[in-house]
């Protein structure tokens, strides 16, 4: 039962969006944004704004409730498995970075080790998976994904 008001809870993130008339106002700018972009650059602008959402919005069920509506509607140039890539890798990265992660703060808690500490040791393994995950995107937009 807990879980259920959880996710119930999340989903009214996007609830909120939709009964204030918030979400056809971001469709719309990002439709008025992406059109005429090339898809590579598309689907980076994507990958970025996941990654913005993701320090404002840290559960993962409402984050996939509006960012997937928003993607639905939206008219990048790329298909929409690419969509669902860009949006769990922007989602998966950050997990172990963000300091608004639950599972991040209760871990680094549990081990007795400073946020600050874990990002300034850990900042070349963020950075080479962040150029790693820009590179599967270049080449997922490559052969057409």
């Amino acid at each position: 039962m807990p879980a259920v008001l959880c996710i119930a809870l999340a989903a009214s993130i996007k609830y909120v969006f939709e009964e204030g008339r918030v979400l056809p106002i971001i469709v719309d700018n990002i439709n008025r944004f992406t059109n005429g972009q090339e898809p590579l650059l598309n689907a980076l602008c994507i990958f970025l704004i996941v990654l913005v959402l993701e320090f404002f919005i840290s559960s993962s069920t409402a984050k996939a409730l509006l960012v997937m509506g928003i993607l639905g509607m939206v008219d990048t140039g790329f298909s929409k498995p690419m969509s669902v890539l860009l949006y769990t890798f922007g989602d998966g990265y950050t997990n172990v970075l963000f300091p608004t992660s639950p599972v991040l703060l209760i871990s680094l808690a549990m081990l007795d080790v400073e946020y600050f500490r874990w990002v300034k040791k850990s900042s070349l393994f963020f950075l080479l998976t962040f150029l790693v995950v820009v590179g599967f995107i270049c080449l997922g937009i490559a052969v057409g994904y």
